[in-house]
């Protein structure tokens, strides 16, 4: 009979020497390691857990399909008091295997990159970190599947002070959420990289934070018309260089040190000095005075220099007013330069993207001093100069609103708008006609503006927000809730945005009801926010953090994030939630349809 003959024990005994040589460390091979070439005390370190599966092999991701599937997990081993960051795991692909044709699992196949990070106390007395990973996995192929194993592979860093190691790492979990720039450097070159910060820097102008830009940007410039078009230009290309310096030192300083980017912002005396600046221009504009340099100095710098130095001084201080455009992309820039320790590279890289960023106000600088409607005298221009006067006493107020109570600011705007009512539309009005009525619409416009402004805000939506501490994380925990941290800032106008629309969406708003829903508020540095911003590893706001039941961080997101792509994360987590099974079998797994399969697993043990 078959049974019994050589061919059916030949293929017997080769699918146990297949089972036995696959489940002894050659379906996955571990590699862990570390752009920085230190771990630094007091510092936070980043790692790369490198994953290599064999072709024709997948493993479970790291949410199991099903309960009885083994997920992909990763731990750490660490000395004492050193503290391993959040995990980030790469999202599983989603495949259909023979002994279950109709059913999608989540899979990692070929190559899996997992990231997190280490933090190093400052009082760490060793001379060396040794780091252990293990992950826990269960490798099949289509038909079959080995017993659930751990690979290990190990990274030992040597251990420097801070003076030492020169610029300081920051952790992957947060590139995770951004672009890769190690692997698109090292893939095209530095030109296409450049090129492509370039791109990616342009993009940052489709964020709101650009809007105080903008503004300032029109106000500025819309007095330059009577210049001519050399110095126009001269005058915008200044200001752009401004934008660029301020915003490429900030930069490479954020990366350096590890502090948030725009942290410029929580410091009051910027925010004052801000304002001061807006205050000085507006009465300018309000015709109470002209800025000018003195006398000497202009002969030293020559007719044109005071005006370029002014909008290059302009154009700095917009530089630090754009830090906030934090997002994925920026975030991912900050964590790669961090790394690299190349200041050259990381100078080049903020200029290129600070130009992406400046390059439309190149051109709206240019077109708005170049405005041929506007008359060389009279009436008109001394109507749109109070106009940007006004614009200029606004954004003063914006700067200064963080140090304000919410209700003062919005009186204070309230009165902005009130004043340039009476301004523009009744002390200031032309006798043509046409042009009177245009005065009339402008100012009862505004003054309904800031009597809408002057009135007692409305209720925000209905999520019920706790100050972030660490009780409210420990009541969360204790209540098994998984946890949203919002990390907001009065200065950061895509938070203001997402308080608009993704936090009062309905959807959200309900969703929210089975979490604990947490803010912090960094609007200015203290103590507090410096330990929270420095355990989260919060580079920039806003940023929303999803942490499971367990106090495990799942999710995160960096800038503006539409109600959609919220809502999306806390259903999955949700979902991850309620399918939670029973303790699993850390022993075997029976593949679906390959009965023998169970007795084949007796040839080896996973390593607990």
């Amino acid at each position: 009979m078959l049974a019994n003959s050589p061919v059916r024990v030949a293929i017997a005994l080769a699918a146990a020497l297949f089972i036995l040589g696959a489940t002894t460390g050659e379906i996955v091979q571990l590699t862990v390691k570390s752009p920085a070439p230190s771990a630094i005390r007091g510092g936070t370190v980043p790692l790369e857990v490198r994953v290599q599966i064999a072709p024709g092999w997948h493993i479970h991701g790291h949410e199991a399909d099903e309960p009885f599937l083994i997920p992909t997990e990763l731990t750490l081993d660490l000395p004492p008091g050193v503290r391993a960051g959040a995990i980030r795991y790469p999202e599983a692909q989603g495949r259909t295997f023979r002994f279950a044709p109709t059913k999608v699992l989540h899979v990692y196949e070929g190559t899996v990159r997992i990231t997190t990070s280490v933090t190093v106390p400052a009082e760490y007395a060793g001379a060396e970190v040794p780091i252990t990973a293990n992950l826990k996995y269960q490798a099949c192929t289509d038909t079959t599947c080995a017993p659930p194993k751990t690979a290990s592979a190990e990274l030992v860093l040597p251990v420097a002070d801070r003076g030492e190691a020169g610029v300081r790492s920051s952790s992957p979990g947060i590139m995770s959420g951004g672009f890769d720039f190690s692997e698109f450097l090292a893939e095209r070159g530095r030109l296409l990289t450049l090129l492509l910060t370039w791109i990616l820097g342009l993009g940052l102008n489709l964020t709101p934070c650009v809007y105080p830009l903008i503004s300032v940007t029109v106000a500025y410039f819309g007095r330059q018309s009577q210049a001519s078009a050399r110095r126009r230009g001269l005058l915008a290309a200044a200001y752009v260089a401004g934008i660029v310096a301020s915003f490429t030192a900030l930069g490479v300083a954020a990366a350096s040190s590890g502090a948030m980017f725009g942290s410029w912002l929580q410091q009051p005396w910027v925010l004052v000095g801000l304002a001061g600046l807006m205050l000085v221009l507006a009465g300018s504009s309000f015709g109470l005075y002209n800025l000018r340099l003195p006398t000497a100095l202009t002969r030293v710098a020559g007719q044109t220099m005071p005006g370029v130095l002014g909008s290059f001084a302009m154009g700095a201080s917009m530089g630090i007013v754009a830090a906030p455009c934090v997002g994925p992309v920026l975030v991912g820039l900050l964590a790669f330069v961090s790394q690299q320790g190349d200041l050259w590279l990381a100078l080049q890289l903020f200029a290129v993207l600070a130009l992406g960023l400046g390059s439309p106000y190149l051109v709206l600088a240019f077109m708005v001093s170049s405005l041929k409607m506007l008359p060389r005298s009279g009436g008109w221009l001394l109507w749109v100069e109070r106009a940007f006067g006004f614009l200029l006493l606004a954004m003063a107020v914006y700067f200064l609103s963080p140090l304000l109570p919410r209700q003062a600011a919005s009186l204070a705007y309230a009165a902005v708008a009130i004043a340039a009512a009476l301004v523009l539309g009744l002390l200031h009005v032309e006798a043509r006609k046409g042009w009177r009525r245009f005065q009339h619409a402008v100012g009862l416009t505004l003054a309904l503006f800031g009597v809408w402004l002057a009135l007692p805000p409305a209720s925000r939506g209905t999520i019920r927000w706790e100050p972030y501490t660490e009780q409210a994380l420990e009541r969360a925990q204790q209540e098994n809730k998984p946890v949203l941290i919002d990390f907001v800032a009065d200065w950061c106008i895509p938070c203001h945005e997402m308080e608009a629309t993704t936090f009062a969406d309905r959807r959200v708003a309900k969703l929210a009801e089975g979490f604990a829903m947490l803010r912090a508020d960094l609007t200015l540095e203290t103590e507090h926010t410096k330990s929270i911003t420095e355990r989260f590893e919060v580079r920039g706001v806003p940023t929303i953090v999803l942490l499971d039941a367990n106090g495990r961080e799942v999710h995160r997101m960096v800038g503006y994030v539409a109600p959609e792509e919220l809502a999306l994360a806390m259903e999955k987590l949700i979902q991850q939630a309620s399918r939670a099974a029973p303790e699993r079998s850390q022993n075997s797994i029976v593949k679906p349809s390959l009965s023998s399969f169970s007795r084949s697993s007796k040839v080896t043990r996973a390593r607990a």
